[in-house]
């Protein structure tokens, strides 16, 4: 691997690690049983690890928010669990504005990342990430208004000390959007 590939797969891995340890723990669970009919009223993500079902419905950690820095646009997605550090974030990046479609892989063009990065905080503290070389992931923007975000993806992570891996299945978010 290049010099500039692992450079960019350490301050990806960097985004990751910031993101994971500015999100705040409150306690506000609405206890919503069916992640796949949510109350309106209500944002969630939700997925399954390795088949086991997870729903991230903290109200006061669940956000999403977009922007750009030059010609490098980005969605985050993320959300806590309640009374856990476990948490998750859904990165999507792009040349162009994030809009209302199918995202997938993770490259560099250009010195512009293009593709999505999951990244997920088990109960145990352990980092589990996107790789960047042979990524398996994809996301579907379905909703991106002025006030909400809604989507789905799936992908498989990877502790990169480790090397061990997670499968995510079936996951899905509606977050409020932070402009």
């Amino acid at each position: 691997m290049s010099r500039f590939m692992k450079t960019t797969a350490n301050l990806l891995l960097l985004v990751l690690v910031i993101s994971f340890s500015s999100c705040k723990k409150e306690e506000n669970d609405l206890n919503n049983s069916n992640p796949t009919n949510p109350p309106s009223s209500s944002y969630y993500i939700s997925c399954k690890v390795d088949g086991a079902l997870i729903e991230f419905k903290d109200q006061n950690t669940l956000l999403g928010i977009a922007g750009n820095s030059g010609d490098q646009h980005n969605l985050l997605i993320q959300g806590n669990l309640v009374n856990s550090i476990s948490n998750l974030n859904l990165q999507v990046y792009d040349s162009t504005a994030i809009e209302t479609k199918g995202y997938g892989g993770l490259n560099l063009v250009n010195n512009i990342i293009v593709g999505v990065i999951i990244g997920y905080e088990d109960d145990n503290g352990m980092l589990y990430a996107t790789q960047f070389t042979n990524p398996i992931v994809s996301s579907t923007v379905t909703e991106l208004s002025s006030t909400v975000c809604r989507g789905t993806f799936a992908g498989e992570v990877e502790d990169p000390t480790s090397g061990q891996k997670h499968t995510i299945t079936e996951g899905m978010f509606y977050v409020k959007r932070i402009p």
